[in-house]
């Protein structure tokens, strides 16, 4: 894996290789000091040694403390049964969204970087799949959702209504900004812990969101794909422990476990325990486990106009243990159906 040495020099020598960075005539330690080097009355870790479990006892204890008394502040998705089930939202960790090719599940980022900038949390929208012109479109039609975003974007609207969605989108500013990261067909995992550093140097406090869409387009050993997902994984499990961020990580689905997504194998779709769509992703099944939540988009077609985001999996329990959210397909987004006393409208 390459980078430029300008990237790698922002990060210090263990982000680099925990990246999984190489850049050649670049040397992370060339400035290290020998073993034998250190001045009387310098701390150990100066050499390099880890962390002692007695000074991790402090801060690990302030932190459980932290999350006991719900300090930790969640990230709310668009769709309140789901913040229910969560702890509010997105809490800090690596989150995954599994769904099948065309079924929404760029859509749903988009529509979750949208809603979170909305409530004032910047967000980092890593495009590997879409140019930066597509994504913004997409943005834009989050509160435009008659027209489809492709329409808008390739000209294929009426310039009325080409006006229309854009003037909506700029006299309704989102409260907090969302920076469009990555690149097609050249993004790694340096380039990845390099933006997060710059938007969390930009915004010191509070809660942040990273969406990598998505990540089997991650840069890696073009021999070993299960090798590169686990490194792009681990990349992104390390910025969000160190930036105390939210990263929802997209994942594409095994091809051999389509039919679970659509409920024609495996169970009907909104019945059942949510668990058994647990390693649905394109060599990213076993990485799963390491998350704080899976969700996965489940979709009996593409014609559908109803889907479900299952709760595959969650560390942290919100006040609801209802798995199975169904949505319905308004445009290019997904909305909660409206219901009166239990009943829907």
């Amino acid at each position: 894996m390459t980078a430029s040495k300008a990237t790698a020099a922002a990060m210090d020598a263990n982000e680099f290789l925990q990246a999984g960075g190489f850049v050649e005539g670049y040397d992370p330690f060339d400035d290290a000091k020998p073993m034998g080097s250190q001045g009387p009355g310098e701390e150990m870790d100066s050499i390099g040694l880890p962390p002692t479990y007695a000074s991790l006892l402090q801060p690990t204890w302030e932190e459980c403390l932290r999350w006991q008394s719900g300090d930790v502040q969640a990230i709310p998705t668009p769709w309140p049964s789901l913040n229910k089930r969560l702890p509010g939202g997105f809490v800090p960790g690596l989150h995954y969204l599994v769904g099948r090719p065309k079924d929404g599940k760029t859509g749903a980022a988009i529509q979750v970087a949208h809603h979170a900038a909305s409530k004032g949390v910047p967000v980092l929208y890593v495009a590997l799949e879409l140019t930066h012109r597509e994504v913004a479109t997409r943005l834009v039609t989050v509160l435009s959702p008659r027209e489809w975003w492709s329409r808008l974007c390739y000209g294929k609207a009426p310039k009325d209504a080409i006006d229309a969605a854009f003037r909506h989108a700029q006299e309704n500013p989102l409260a907090a900004p969302v920076y469009l990261g990555g690149r097609i067909g050249d993004y790694d995992s340096v380039s990845l812990m390099a933006e997060a550093q710059r938007v969390r140097q930009g915004h010191p406090d509070g809660p942040l969101l990273v969406v990598l869409d998505y990540l089997q387009r991650m840069r890696g050993d073009d021999r070993d794909l299960r090798i590169s997902m686990r490194n792009a994984s681990s990349a992104a499990r390390n910025l969000a422990a160190k930036h105390d961020a939210a990263v929802l990580v997209v994942s594409a689905t095994a091809r051999d476990k389509y039919q679970m997504l659509t409920g024609k194998a495996g169970g009907k779709l909104g019945e059942g325990e949510a668990d058994r769509l647990m390693g649905t992703g394109k060599e990213s099944g076993d990485l799963e486990y390491d998350a704080e939540s899976v969700l996965a988009l489940c979709r009996e077609s593409r014609r559908s106009d109803r889907v479900y985001l299952a709760v595959a999996a969650a560390r942290s329990q919100g006040e609801s243990e209802e798995d199975w959210h169904e949505l319905e397909v308004n445009g290019p987004t997904f909305v909660e159906p409206l219901r009166f006393q239990g009943e829907e409208v």
